[in-house]
């Protein structure tokens, strides 16, 4: 878990920045006044109504429950979805190795690739931008 978690401390500080202000900060579905039947499950990723034309049509109702379930517990505070995109990264790589210890690899196999698979550079768009939970 801290060797997921390791490689994405320098970004816990960091602002809403690109897409995150508008599927974060500027989406009513996230922190408006309503709930999840208020529009979570009627709108788009970005907080539009899915059946209008100018909707992206990426819908993504438990990205967005989460950002509400953030939103909900700290504000708006990114050091918070910064922590939270680490922990379910942290613990996406924890269930790595138990899926491959279960699929009867070695433990030390399956403790490299899950290491690997934590530290693993590819993810650093993914972990350290809050959009990147989708």
């Amino acid at each position: 878990l801290v060797l997921a978690a390791v490689p994405y401390g320098n970004a816990m500080h960091g602002e809403f920045v690109f897409d995150d202000a508008f599927a974060v900060r500027d989406n009513r579905d996230v922190v408006g006044p309503y709930g999840v039947s208020g529009g979570i499950l009627a709108h788009d990723f970005w907080g539009q109504d899915i059946s209008k034309h100018d909707s992206h049509k990426s819908y993504r109702p438990i990205t967005t429950l989460t950002f509400r379930l953030n939103f909900m517990t700290t504000g708006l505070s990114t050091v918070a979805f910064h922590a939270t995109n680490v922990a379910l990264h942290s613990t996406v790589s924890s269930l790595l190795y138990i899926l491959s210890r279960k699929l009867l690899c070695s433990p030390a196999g399956s403790l490299l690739g899950a290491l690997v698979f934590a530290a693993h550079p590819v993810h650093t768009e993914a972990v350290t931008g809050i959009v990147g939970r989708s």
